[in-house]
């Protein structure tokens, strides 16, 4: 979950909104000025093109109870081109079809002391506003503009007086290019844990370990697509690369086309859907399980999957109780 950062962005917790602004989100929603506004459940952030008009919209807000300074606050302030917010904030820059953006999302939990992002999640989903496009955003406006620095909000002298508006969820779409969002994110795992293990990536008999001990998660996304590099098990190919994904495809077609032609209960479609379910969760599982076994066993493999961001291995000190793939 992250949202798009741009121009001089206001970004709120929604959890606080929710908790501790007056009237809660309906009341937030007609506070808010027409400005790009998106939101992923846990962060709310409000775009403009002005610098104090982000520092009167942050003034009626504090005027509202919500904090912008002190141990904990519940809004930050980004600037164009800021690379960092706030801590309880993380960001990343998102390349696509027609340029990079600014993702950032909500990590308030203890952090690595080692340079890198930190996920929740190594596969997350970037919300923009409703009919975002990059072609005319402030994004690309500030991209051609010098980076400036992030401002010290002072108290406006003046509220920012705007009709009442209201703005819906920001609909659930990811970055315009799905692929290169992907392989950012991928880039993303490499480099952390480059970090992790002291600025170099884990040698194949550190990977055999940490597996042995149950250390390492493998990247489904990454598994998909590596399944049928050489030096993966035949055995996992054939089974969890081809048998069990299309019969997970077929298995709702073919109940449907039974319950019209061979009269058969209804139930069977439903049961078809868990049992499709079921099929792909398999063959997600069985794909990391025929990575990982190859890298074990195979130097050269290890070698390129990990540079493609297939594994993400916790250094000794960080023993994880089992071995698991990632979300």
């Amino acid at each position: 979950m992250a949202i798009l950062v741009e121009g001089f962005a206001v970004i709120v917790r929604r959890q606080t909104i929710n908790e501790r602004f007056p009237g809660g989100w309906t009341a937030f929603e007609k506070a808010t000025p027409p400005a790009r506004t998106c939101e992923d459940g846990k962060l709310v952030s409000t775009s403009f093109e002005d610098e104090a008009k982000a520092c009167a919209f942050i003034a009626s807000l504090t005027s509202r109870g919500l904090t912008f300074a002190g141990a904990a606050p519940d809004i930050a302030l980004a600037s164009p081109n800021a690379e960092r917010i706030a801590p309880w904030l993380e960001t990343s820059r998102i390349k696509q079809a027609d340029g990079a953006v600014l993702a950032c999302w909500l990590f308030d939990e203890p952090r690595i002391p080692v340079p890198g992002v930190h996920l929740k999640s190594l596969q997350f989903d970037l919300h923009l506003p409703p009919g975002w496009q990059y072609a005319g955003s402030l994004t690309e406006k500030f991209s051609r503009a010098p980076s400036t620095p992030v401002p010290q909000h002072k108290a406006a002298r003046s509220t920012f007086n705007a009709p009442n508006t209201t703005f819906g969820s920001s609909p659930r779409r990811a970055v315009p290019s799905p692929k290169l969002l992907s392989e950012e994110i991928d880039k993303l795992v490499v480099t952390n844990l480059t970090a992790n293990w002291g600025g170099q990536l884990p040698t194949w008999e550190e990977f055999k370990q940490a597996k042995a001990d149950g250390r390492v998660r493998v990247n489904k996304s990454v598994a998909t697509k590596t399944l049928f590099w050489k030096g993966v098990p035949k055995t996992f190919q054939l089974l969890f690369g081809i048998v069990v994904p299309y019969a997970a495809f077929l298995v709702i077609p073919v109940s449907v086309g039974l319950y019209y032609f061979s009269n058969i209960s209804a139930w069977w479609i439903v049961g078809s859907v868990f049992v499709a379910w079921y099929l792909f969760a398999t063959a997600r599982k069985g794909q990391c399980d025929g990575v990982s076994w190859g890298a074990e066993r195979n130097a050269e493999l290890y070698d390129a999957l990990v540079r493609r961001g297939a594994f993400d291995i916790l250094p000794p000190k960080d023993v994880s109780k089992g071995a698991s793939s990632s979300p």
